[in-house]
């Protein structure tokens, strides 16, 4: 007989009564005494963001209740600022799925500064790495916008220098912020010259994304990442600075970068500039 495999709802009915079971196993103290009284199991589902149809997020929600929903079962779900901001406020014309499939929403902020140079740190000493010195140290963390994962990213970018002493937080700034430009010329089909304009100097740099952005000041992804090559260059300006006055714009930028994704174009040139 050629195995055609379980159905959906077959499926469903096996987890639920998979998950009912363990639920309880444990309130009969299957793992002692000590954790009778608590007797929960948390399901996290990640990479909820990967999924570029809102329509499929909203239909996802509406059925978890009726397929997850086992009493003692917990589920933690991961979106993206971005999408959650779009899921959520469309409950300003009524219930949605959000309002009716989750219990509790927590925002996420993005790490304080001195915490994510402490991630830096902490990171590169893990990889038996030299710790770079202030400059260095901040620009890493400026360039992860709080985000824990990109720092670790910019440290490995950091890493992969064959030369011990690695380029210097300007050139390493300068560096990430024309990798960005030439990503996003592949990714938009930007001219060379566009492109070439935004790997130049920091005042050329700036005068293209001005001009991309004078007639057009949209809230698109092209104009979202123009705003993100000029704050890299804000950037690369602080790290002239000196240690006191570097650090203090690095934590304005820090801030900036990371709400790129979700505030206004309009709104993110003006605090930019």
């Amino acid at each position: 007989w050629a195995d055609q495999g379980d159905s959906l709802i077959s499926l469903m009915a096996e987890y639920r009564d998979f998950s009912t079971e363990v639920v309880s196993r444990l309130e009969r103290g299957a793992l002692g005494e000590e954790f009778q009284s608590r007797s929960r199991v948390m399901v996290c589902i990640d990479e909820l963001d990967k999924i570029i149809d809102l329509a499929e997020i909203r239909a996802f929600l509406r059925k978890m209740k009726g397929i997850f929903e086992v009493p003692g079962v917990h589920y933690y779900l991961s979106l993206s600022e971005d999408t959650m901001a779009a899921l959520y406020l469309g409950s300003a014309e009524g219930k949605n799925e959000v309002d009716s499939s989750l219990d509790h929403i927590l925002r996420i902020p993005p790490l304080e500064w001195e915490d994510t140079r402490t991630v830096v740190q902490s990171y590169l000493l893990r990889r038996g790495a030299a710790i770079p010195g202030d400059a260095m140290v901040d620009a890493l963390a400026a360039l992860s916008f709080g985000v824990p994962r990109d720092a670790i990213r910019r440290c490995d970018e950091l890493l992969v220098h064959e030369d011990q002493t690695g380029p210097t937080a300007h050139g390493f700034v300068s560096d990430w912020r024309c990798e960005q430009a030439r990503t996003a010329g592949e990714s938009y089909q930007w001219s060379d010259d566009r492109v070439t304009k935004l790997t130049g100097s920091p005042a050329m740099a700036v005068e293209q994304v001005k001009e991309c952005l004078a007639d057009d000041v949209s809230d698109k992804p092209e104009s979202r990442i123009l705003v993100m090559i000029w704050i890299g260059v804000q950037i690369e300006k602080a790290m002239d600075l000196d240690e006191a006055a570097r650090q203090e714009r690095l934590q304005q930028l820090y801030l900036l970068g990371y709400g790129v994704v979700t505030r206004p174009v309009k709104d993110l040139l003006a605090a930019v500039a």
